[in-house]
């Protein structure tokens, strides 16, 4: 009965195939289906990340955290980020930053964070 199009209208499943499998039995016409896998956990990191240095710094330390917890073993690590950066020449160049930036504090997560697995250059 909760599963009518006058009640609802997009069902998220998010587990995988069993949960997407599972959930597909309640789908109708005028249901949307959003199915999220957790291997493919994502982070999003709005504008106000690039107000200035230090914001950018805790920002990338905080990614770099979510990405490289449990030396990436788990269904709860970054994959994916989404950065709302800009796309001129002043966002690129904000992406590029913060982009190096994670990679610096990545490699510099204490090894109760993540194990170190390369060298670094």
């Amino acid at each position: 009965m909760l599963y009518q199009p006058r009640y609802i209208e997009k069902i998220v499943a998010w587990g995988g195939s069993a949960s997407v499998k599972h959930v597909t039995r309640y789908i109708q016409p005028g249901l949307e289906l959003i199915a999220l896998d957790p291997k493919r956990s994502a982070t999003i990191i709005g504008a106000e990340a690039f107000a200035d240095e230090s914001t950018m710094r805790e920002v990338a330390r905080r990614a770099a955290i979510d990405i490289g917890v449990a030396n990436q073993e788990g269904c709860a690590n970054a994959r994916v980020i989404y950065a709302l950066s800009g796309t001129d020449d002043a966002g690129l160049a904000n992406a590029n930053k913060l982009g190096e930036m994670i990679y610096r504090e990545l490699i510099e997560l204490p090894q109760f964070i993540s194990t170190r697995r390369c060298t670094q250059p």
